[in-house]
C-alpha cells in the first residue's frame, strides 16, 4: 500500500520563506531508487537503516527496546522484533514519522496507526482496474479499493492474531490500562494501534522486494537472447575492464558493491562502511555531509566498528540498473544527465581538496569517447518493465506536491485557501495510474523534464498534468 501514504501523510512545513511566504521544505539528500534495493544489506545514502528490523525505527540493534506487543496466554506481553535481511523494513519506518518528509514533530507510529487503520485502502487514489496486485479489489463505484477493504481489514487478514487481536487498551508505552473498554484520546492505543508500525515495515518490506528488475537488454545479450551495438559493446568493455574503473564499484548482477553478493563475498563483514560498498566520491565537501560517519537517534555511529575517520563522507554506491530513469544523480542531486555523471568522474569529482576522497576515485582514467560509449552501455541496464511501467512496476494514481506557482517571474502566489496565512499556493500534479500491462509510452527522463521532450504525450509522468489534493480522507462504511 506505498502509494496511498503521499494523500494520506502530506509533508509539513517550517520556517522556510521566499518572498514573504512559506514554502514546503526538502530533505538534504536525493532520494535513491527502491527498484533493486532488497538486494543491499543497508539503505539510505548514510546506511542507517539496517539489515536488522527491530519494528519501530530503522536502526536495527542500536534499538534494544520491546517495539512490539504480543498476546501470550490471554496477556497482553512486550515483544521483542528481529529480522534479519530486512534494511526495507528498516528504510519504510523512517520518512513517515520524519518532521522534514512526512509528519510533524513529535508524531509517533501508534498515532499514524490510530488515524490509517479505519479508513478504507487507498480511498483518494484511482487504481487501475488491471493493477497486477490490486485490481481484483478495486472499489468499482470510484476510488480506491471497495469500501470493506480498511488497512485494519488488510492487517487481520495478513498478520498473525497474537499481534493484532486483543481489546486491551494501551498508553504509549505498551502498558494495559485496567478499567479503560476502548481509547479515551489520541494517547491511547489498541493493540493493532500500538504495533502499527511493525505491520508497515513488513508490509513495505514485501511489497519493495517484489520491485526486482533483471531483464534489461544487457541481462537478455548475457543469456544470449539479444545483441548490443559496437558502441554499447565498447562501453561494456570500458566499464569492464577499462580506465574508467566503474567495476570496482558497480559490480555483480546488482551492479553495486554495496550488495549482498559482494558482502558474502568478503566473508560477511557487515560492520565497515568500505566492505559495504560505501566510499567518498568527493559529490560533496565532508563538512556538508557526514554521510556514514553520523549518528542514530540513539546517538550510536552509524558504523560502530569504523573508525569516524574510515566512516565520514561515505555514500552508499548505488545500483545501475535503469539508470537512465533515476536521474538525478548523486546524493546531491548535482548531476542532471548521464553525460555530466561521467564527466564528474572523469575530472575525479568536484571536492578533490578535501583529502579523504578515496584512491579509487583518483585513479580514474578515462576521455570524451569512453564518455560517449559508457553512456550507450549504461542505457542497456533499462529494464524495459520498468520504462513502460509494467507490472511489477504498475502502481495507482498519485497527486504530489510539485512546487509552488508564480505569479510573476520570482513572486509566488499565496495559498487562496488560508487567506492571512503567509503560505505559498502548492501546485499539485498528477502520476496516473497504470495497469498491469502498463504504458504505452515510455517514462520520461529526469533529461527530458528539464528540457520539455515529451510533454506532447509521447512520455509518461511528465508532472504537467494538474490534479486536486483530497480534502480528507474516508473512513470506512460500517
Amino acid at each position: 500500500m506505498v502509494a496511498s501514504t503521499t494523500a494520506l501523510i502530506l509533508p509539513t512545513r517550517r520556517d522556510q520563506w521566499s518572498e514573504g511566504l512559506k514554502i514546503r521544505q526538502a530533505t538534504t539528500r536525493n532520494t535513491p531508487s527502491v527498484i533493486n534495493a532488497v538486494f543491499h544489506p543497508r539503505n539510505f545514502h548514510d546506511g542507517r537503516a539496517s539489515h536488522v528490523f527491530t519494528g519501530r525505527t530503522p536502526f536495527g540493534d542500536s534499538d534494544q527496546n520491546l517495539n512490539a506487543l504480543r498476546v501470550e496466554n490471554g496477556e497482553l506481553v512486550p515483544h521483542r522484533v528481529r529480522m534479519e535481511q530486512a534494511s526495507l523494513a528498516s528504510q519504510s519506518l523512517g520518512p513517515p514519522v520524519n518532521s522534514v518528509e512526512m509528519s510533524y514533530a513529535g508524531r509517533t507510529w501508534p498515532k499514524i496507526g490510530k488515524k490509517l487503520l479505519p479508513l478504507v485502502a487507498l480511498a483518494t487514489q484511482y487504481v487501475h482496474p488491471a493493477d497486477s496486485r490490486l485490481g481484483e479489489f478495486v472499489n468499482p463505484a470510484g476510488l480506491g479499493l471497495r469500501p470493506d477493504v480498511t488497512y485494519a481489514l488488510l492487517v487481520q487478514v495478513v498478520f498473525r492474531p497474537e499481534f493484532w487481536e486483543s481489546s486491551t487498551v494501551v498508553d504509549a508505552n505498551g502498558r494495559p490500562l485496567a478499567g479503560v473498554p476502548e481509547p479515551r484520546n489520541s494517547d491511547e492505543y489498541t493493540q493493532m494501534e500500538y504495533n502499527f508500525a511493525l505491520f508497515w515495515g513488513l508490509a513495505l518490506h514485501a511489497y519493495q522486494a517484489t520491485l526486482v528488475s533483471n531483464d534489461s537488454k544487457f541481462d537478455q545479450y548475457v543469456e544470449g537472447r539479444a545483441r548490443l551495438t559496437e558502441e554499447e559493446l565498447a562501453g561494456l568493455g570500458e566499464f569492464q575492464s577499462g580506465a574508467s574503473r566503474c567495476s570496482v564499484c558497480h559490480h555483480g548482477p546488482e551492479t553495486t558493491a554495496a550488495s549482498f553478493t559482494r558482502v558474502r563475498a568478503l566473508g560477511n563483514d557487515l560492520s565497515k562502511p568500505d566492505r559495504l560498498g560505501f566510499f567518498r566520491v568527493g559529490a560533496s565537501p565532508l563538512t556538508d555531509d557526514v554521510a556514514a560517519g553520523g549518528k542514530d537517534d540513539f546517538g550510536l555511529p552509524l558504523f560502530p566498528h569504523a573508525s569516524h575517520e574510515s566512516a565520514v563522507g561515505a555514500f552508499k554506491t548505488p545500483g545501475l540498473r535503469n539508470i537512465e530513469f533515476t536521474g538525478p544523480y548523486f546524493h546531491t542531486g548535482g548531476a542532471a544527465t548521464l553525460r555530466q555523471v561521467l564527466e564528474f568522474y572523469a575530472r575525479q569529482s568536484d571536492f578533490p581538496e578535501d583529502g579523504k576522497m578515496d584512491d579509487l576515485i583518483r585513479d580514474i582514467e578515462f576521455g570524451v569517447d569512453d564518455v560517449d560509449v559508457l553512456t550507450a552501455f549504461l542505457k542497456t541496464l533499462t529494464d524495459d518493465r520498468v520504462k513502460y511501467q509494467r507490472a511489477p512496476f504498475d502502481h495507482p494514481a498519485l497527486c504530489v506536491p510539485d512546487g509552488h506557482p508564480e505569479v510573476a517571474p520570482g513572486q509566488l502566489q499565496p495559498n487562496p485557501d488560508t487567506p492571512g496565512a503567509p503560505l505559498a499556493a502548492d501546485r499539485w500534479v498528477l502520476v496516473p495510474a497504470v495497469g498491469a500491462a502498463g504504458s504505452p509510452v515510455p517514462l520520461q527522463t529526469f533529461e527530458e523534464l528539464l528540457r520539455g521532450i515529451g510533454n506532447d504525450g509521447s512520455r509518461a509522468n511528465t508532472m504537467t498534468q494538474p490534479c486536486t489534493p483530497p480534502p480528507h480522507v474516508p473512513a470506512a462504511r460500517r
